[in-house]
């Protein structure tokens, strides 16, 4: 994994802040209708042709794990920013941020900072160690995520440092995204999401990139939306 400076034009401001927050564990009210499904999300999403990279500022909250100290199934959190397409009716992403994962017959809780993509296969990195991440709770860092078209490879910045993932070419990703996303996702309802009501994640300087690396603002569209499952 090389970690490299790398200096992109971030504005200093933005029209948007996003908030996610949670109640405590064991107080959510009952699950909407959400048959089928495996993930859930708190999310903003704006729709985007030519959509090649985003950007955020974000404030750290790790929301807790179903069960407490003692559960050991298989569950996570997950907190990003990420630029998305549905190809052939499945759902396509490149998306980086930070992440709270309890392995299989594990009780412990592992905070970590993650990048992935989802093409024409499915390539995830995760760092447990300091030295590359995770975020300390209550630190403030900013994630951004660049397409390449002409080979369909990607680049993720973490506080402005470029990590070369490693990950292969995508034929997939050749071709632009169309949907930004600032997102909380989690992989079972009984999870908080990232925050809680009182200490609140939050999204700030939302940026995207079109055709390119040079991120600008994200305004709010009539055709944009805040949506959450929770």
């Amino acid at each position: 994994m090389r970690k490299d400076k790398k200096q992109l034009n971030l504005p200093k401001f933005c029209i948007w802040v996003v908030v996610f927050s949670c109640i405590g564990l064991g107080c959510k009210p009952t699950p909407p209708d959400v048959t089928g499904k495996s993930r859930y999300y708190a999310t903003c999403q704006h729709l985007l042709d030519n959509a090649t990279g985003a950007s955020a500022t974000i404030l750290t909250r790790y929301g807790r794990l179903y069960g407490g100290d003692t559960a050991t199934t298989e569950t996570a959190c997950w907190t990003y920013c990420g630029v998305g397409k549905v190809v052939d009716g499945y759902d396509k992403w490149g998306q980086i941020g930070f992440a709270l994962y309890r392995p299989q017959d594990s009780a412990i809780s592992l905070p970590a900072f993650c990048f992935e993509i989802m093409g024409d296969t499915w390539q995830q990195w995760y760092s447990f160690n300091q030295g590359y991440g995770p975020p300390m709770e209550g630190s403030t860092h900013s994630y951004s995520c660049i397409l390449d078209t002409t080979d369909g490879t990607w680049g993720f910045l973490y506080d402005g440092y470029f990590y070369n993932s490693g990950f292969s070419s995508n034929e997939i990703w050749r071709q632009p995204g169309s949907v930004i996303v600032w997102s909380g996702e989690i992989s079972n309802f009984e999870n908080d999401m990232a925050g809680t009501a009182d200490s609140p994640c939050r999204f700030t300087n939302l940026c995207y990139a079109t055709n390119g690396d040079t991120l600008i603002v994200a305004h709010y569209g009539s055709s944009d939306y805040v949506d959450s499952d929770d």
